[in-house]
């Protein structure tokens, strides 16, 4: 079985941020690796809306006369 589990590393020990169900004392192997940086850029939103521009063209768009 693998398991992917968040945990901080705090006073020399890894600890995960909440309950798990790995049972007390058992044996695990771990891979250790650091989380991803989160992205300051918004390319993921940018190509979201260049994906769907299209799809919700139009919405809003009425004038005010059209609107009263």
């Amino acid at each position: 079985m693998t398991k992917q589990v968040e945990v901080v590393f705090e006073q020399g020990v890894l600890r995960p941020p909440g309950s798990t169900s790995f049972s007390e004392k058992e044996h695990l192997f771990i891979t250790v690796s650091d989380l991803p940086k989160p992205t300051t850029d918004r390319a993921k939103e940018q190509f979201w809306l260049d994906a769907n521009s299209t799809r919700y063209q139009g919405i809003g768009s009425r004038s005010t006369t059209e609107r009263f």
